[in-house]
């Protein structure tokens, strides 16, 4: 990268403010709807397929039990590309098969 390619200050401060306005938008949509929710920490998990509860928990900052909760009702809405399992040294893990590249469509759309 030339020195005429780098970002400017300006372009680096318009990158960071829609970013904000992006995460306070998925913020504003956790609290106000469950399926937002629940389709912000599917998008979590297919980035960290094998995560523990408690890791999940901290990205996407709620209890672990809140996590585990979630992923028992995403097993129970029938995705059963998501579930908790005992690792073998005993621990949770929220364990992600291949989840469908319309995921984030379905759950949009409220199905």
């Amino acid at each position: 990268m030339t020195p005429d390619e780098r970002p400017t200050q300006a372009d680096v401060e318009q990158l960071v403010t829609a970013l904000f306005q992006v995460n306070a938008g998925l913020e504003r949509g956790k609290q106000r709807n469950a399926q937002a929710s629940a389709l912000y920490l599917l998008q979590v998990i297919a980035t960290m397929p094998d995560a523990s509860p408690t890791e999940l928990a901290v990205v996407v900052s709620l209890h672990q039990s809140s996590i585990t909760r979630q992923v028992s009702l995403l097993e129970d809405a029938g995705l059963d590309e998501v579930s908790v399992r005992r690792d073998l040294t005993g621990r949770d893990r929220v364990v992600a098969g291949r989840l469908p590249a319309d995921i984030g469509e379905r759950d949009a759309a409220g199905s």
